[in-house]
């Protein structure tokens, strides 16, 4: 397995990109510019908070809790039917579990709505910016 390049030599690294302390030609910097494009990271397409906030019911936890919502509502409703209870005591659980599934994709959301926003925050910090160079060679 080969070391990452942050845990070799400069002269590994330089080996390993073949280039030499002089640099790249402008011909050698416009080839490689052709095959690998250009040096930028692609902003990724943002999220609405609406979607998400419907990304939070995705969650296999919160799945397993809305079927259950849906057994206890049939249930409930079978019991209102029979008479054996009554509407709000039949479809309580169902209520309950409810407003569980919708407190955990409240927080879910918040907390990754915040950590987008602490991203976005930490991106505006940064300086995406280098300062290049260009060697005459005679």
């Amino acid at each position: 397995m080969e070391k990452p390049s942050h845990s070799k030599s400069i002269d590994e690294v330089m080996h390993d990109l073949e280039v030499t302390h002089e640099g790249l030609t402008t011909e050698e910097a416009k080839e490689r510019q052709k095959k690998y494009g250009f040096n930028e990271l692609v902003a990724k397409k943002r999220r609405t908070a609406l979607r998400m906030f419907l990304e939070q019911f995705k969650d296999v936890f919160i799945l397993l809790l809305i079927v259950a919502i849906i057994f206890s509502a049939i249930i409930g409703y079978y019991d209102v039917v029979t008479g054996v209870a009554e509407p709000f005591e039949a479809l309580a659980d169902a209520i309950i579990i409810g407003i569980i599934v919708l407190m955990v994709a409240v927080t879910g959301f918040v907390q990754e709505y915040r950590a987008e926003k602490a991203i976005e925050a930490m991106k505006k910090l940064t300086a995406p910016k280098a300062h290049v160079i260009e060697m005459v060679q005679k």
